[in-house]
């Protein structure tokens, strides 16, 4: 609806979400800071920080679905799951339902990492320190109200259209086997 049309009540409304907004925003990018302080001093950069909290959250899933889900290309999150792998905090499986496909999944050192990052990230921003109990009550119910944002599962292997190989790559297949009968 246009400006122009809206009521005085619905514009109050919109001023309201704004000024709700607006400090949870100022907070969101205030912790992010702080969120970030914390990769480095469990021996990891953000985005594989990031694609260890994807993985706990998310559950086990393939790699083409992990870059989906952290909006970058599959090619980089090789080099993220090699580096995961190599300190074993993630492990390559085969899936069950095809063996083309290799499904990520967190080891048990990947969850007590994970548990630890938690543990950090969950302790309270010192500006809560500020806030009475009725106010820390009163932001608690506010937010409480609020729909969750659940993490979805990463798409199963039936739900993952499999790309069919090229003409080009099936000749050369067909060569190949030629060569060798």
């Amino acid at each position: 609806m246009p400006a122009s049309r809206r009521s005085p009540r619905s514009n109050d409304l919109d001023a309201l979400r704004r000024a709700a907004w607006e400090p949870l925003l100022r907070i969101i990018q205030h912790e992010r800071t702080r969120w970030l302080a914390v990769w480095p001093s469990l021996g990891l950069t953000a985005p594989q920080g990031f694609t260890l909290l994807n993985l706990v959250r998310r559950g086990p899933g393939p790699m083409s679905a992990l870059a989906e889900a952290l909006q970058c290309d599959a090619s980089n999150i090789t080099g993220l799951v090699d580096k995961l792998e190599a300190r074993g905090l993630i492990e390559r499986r085969p899936d069950p339902l095809d063996r083309r496909v290799k499904v990520l999944a967190v080891t048990p050192a990947g969850h007590e990492l994970y548990g630890q990052i938690q543990q950090r990230i969950g302790d309270p921003p010192e500006f809560l320190l500020g806030l009475t109990r009725s106010e820390l009550a009163a932001v608690a119910a506010a937010l409480a109200k609020l729909p969750l944002l659940p993490t979805p599962p990463f798409a199963t292997p039936k739900d993952v259209a499999v790309p069919t190989p090229r003409a080009k790559t099936r000749r050369r297949a067909r060569a190949s086997q030629a060569a060798l009968a």
